[in-house]
């Protein structure tokens, strides 16, 4: 109740004056802490002759304390938020924004007390204002901490797309380098659960209760989104690099079998490169074994690359453009491999090598030696004959069963509708196949030009008439044939001998064992071991004579007195080699010497 003035009461009548002065009724709900901003704003309307308007001065008051208030408990905000604002002001502009470690724990405690302190402090005044600058300063604060979380998700967003794609990086270098066999979707799956498991993770460590931003959903569905997209770029990655890895493979597979079918060439004579059992190949069908190798192998990378791309979850759109790739990669590797081994010093050489099996061998094989009474040149023309019809086989793909070019265009295929532009960037252009090349089918399949085969067939010529004069040289050389005339003269002078041996048994049976003696001796191929036995033999005899001869002279004095002389006078016998020369003394007489 308000005091008492007695000489007011007296006034009043008796209920009037137990009421008091300070009655409820007349309360402003003015705070004692704004009361003198109250005070002054009601004396500037008196002084000022205004019309005295007392709710309005209320509101301009409770405006003026919440906005004091607000300022306030913002320097607390500030100190909470700021550092991760700068930190994350700062990942932006290096490019690489980061994950901040508490921001939603401190986002939620900043939010919480500033707003309890702002009602704390501010709730006490007009309520209209207090609810107006409650509103005003909840969307501040909002502002900045939505700022704050969604560049937290962008950080977790771009973060988690790149561990996601290195971590499908790795795990397919790990299975690789393991040399096992790795499942790729399964592989994209597992990394994929993870990378979403980790961003809702983040996400809803930042979420703020009771904020209508408060919400990542949409951000989700953008995060899932792009995992699919970088899914798809790594799948595709993976595909490329399985078709290189399978064009790898057929590359080394079609080296070696190509390489081998042209180092069968002329094998068919049972020269050097023939099989040793099984049919022998012909050379006419040389394209048609190339053919059928090549077909092979694709057929078997197709295999291969298909089962591969089903593991990484690939569309049958996917399938059907790296088939398509692999036929074209393929028939390039082949083509390529063909053009080496159709090098004109290869091509020679094949050549050469195709006609000596015919020239120096026989048919079962056996090599020739030959002799003057061979009919060499009609086995040279023959075989250079033979051997030059393989210039125009080589000059074309062409298989022996139809006389006419495979059918690469059919078996390439069109290109599927799927394909792109990247697809097609890095493919040769092929002859018959692309529309755009201007090169028929019949001109990619023609191996030598005109003027090459010119060119080459001169110089097989030039290099089969070597092998041909080397052949004659040998020939001629190996004649050793005693003359008649030397005969007729042995018979003359040698007839009463012969006479004698024959009608003396005696004699005639030494001539029959010696006759027996030498075949066995020639059977046994015993010539020269004897020869250098008899040779040995006399050699030692010699040294053994010499030695003896010296011992006798050193035991008389007459011999003393001539070998002093001769060692006085330098002049001893020396002994001669074959070409009567002096021939170099041994070790045991140079130690004599001495």
């Amino acid at each position: 109740e308000g005091q008492k003035d007695l000489r007011r009461d007296a006034l009043r009548s008796e209920d009037e004056s137990d009421r008091g002065i300070f009655l409820p009724e007349y309360h402003r709900r003015i705070p004692a802490d704004g009361f003198s901003i109250y005070a002054e704003n009601v004396w500037d309307q008196i002084v000022n002759n205004k019309d005295l308007d007392l709710p309005t001065q209320q509101e301009l008051m409770a405006q003026f304390r919440c906005d004091e208030i607000s300022r306030e408990v913002l320097v607390d905000f500030d100190e909470a938020i700021l550092p991760f604002e700068d930190r994350q002001a700062d990942g932006i502009r290096s490019g690489a924004p980061e994950v901040l470690g508490g921001l939603g724990a401190a986002m939620r405690t900043a939010r919480m007390k500033t707003m309890k302190a702002f009602e704390t402090e501010a709730s006490r005044y007009h309520k209209g204002v207090f609810t107006r600058k409650r509103g005003e300063l909840e969307s501040k604060v909002d502002g900045r901490l939505k700022v704050l979380f969604q560049g937290q998700l962008s950080a977790a967003h771009k973060s988690g797309v790149r561990e996601f794609s290195d971590a499908v990086s790795n795990a397919v270098k790990d299975g690789q380098k393991r040399g096992a066999s790795y499942d790729f979707a399964e592989i994209v799956d597992r990394e994929k659960k993870s990378a979403l498991t980790r961003y809702e993770k983040e996400a809803r460590a930042v979420l703020v209760e009771g904020a209508s931003w408060s919400n990542y959903k949409q951000e989700l569905a953008s995060y899932q989104k792009e995992l699919s997209e970088v899914s798809g770029r790594l799948r595709r990655d993976e595909m490329r690099r399985l078709a290189t890895r399978v064009e790898r493979w057929v590359r080394s597979r079609l080296g070696e079998s190509i390489g081998l079918e042209f180092n069968a060439l002329g094998s068919a004579r049972g020269g050097s490169a023939a099989p040793e059992t099984g049919d022998k190949p012909t050379e006419k069908a040389i394209w048609d074994r190339i053919w059928g190798v090549f077909s092979k192998t694709v057929q078997e990378a197709e295999k291969r690359f298909t089962d591969r791309a089903r593991s990484f979850d690939a569309s049958p759109e996917e399938v059907d453009v790296g088939i398509w790739r692999l036929r074209r990669k393929s028939w390039g590797v082949l083509r390529a491999k063909i053009d080496e081994e159709m090098m004109e010093g290869n091509l020679l050489l094949k050549l050469r090598e195709n006609f000596e099996d015919k020239f120096r061998y026989d048919d079962a094989g056996v090599p020739r030696i030959w002799r003057p009474t061979d009919d060499i040149d009609g086995i040279y023309t023959k075989a250079r004959e033979s051997t030059l019809t393989l210039i125009p086989l080589l000059s074309r793909f062409q298989l022996s069963s139809s006389s006419e070019p495979p059918p690469l265009d059919e078996w390439i295929g069109n290109a599927p509708q799927s394909v792109t532009p990247a697809d097609e960037e890095d493919l040769t252009p092929i002859g018959g196949v692309d529309e755009d090349e201007g090169k028929s089918l019949e001109e990619e399949m023609t191996i030598l030009s005109d003027a090459k085969k010119q060119d080459i067939t001169v110089r097989f010529k030039k290099t089969a008439d070597g092998v041909y004069v080397e052949a004659k040289r040998s020939a001629i050389g190996g004649m050793t044939q005693v003359p008649l005339y030397f005969w007729v003269l042995l018979g003359l002078l040698g007839w009463n001998e012969i006479v004698t041996v024959l009608r003396n048994p005696a004699y005639f049976g030494f001539l029959i064992l010696f006759a027996a003696g030498a075949y066995v001796t020639y059977t046994l191929n015993l010539w020269g071991p004897m020869y250098q036995m008899a040779n040995a033999a006399s050699q030692q005899a010699l040294e053994e004579g010499k030695k003896k001869l010296r011992e006798f002279l050193e035991a008389s004095d007459a011999g003393r007195q001539a070998m002093a002389m001769s060692s006085d006078e330098g002049i001893k016998l020396q002994q001669l080699n074959g070409y009567g020369k002096a021939a170099r003394p041994t070790t045991e007489e140079e130690d004599d010497d001495i």
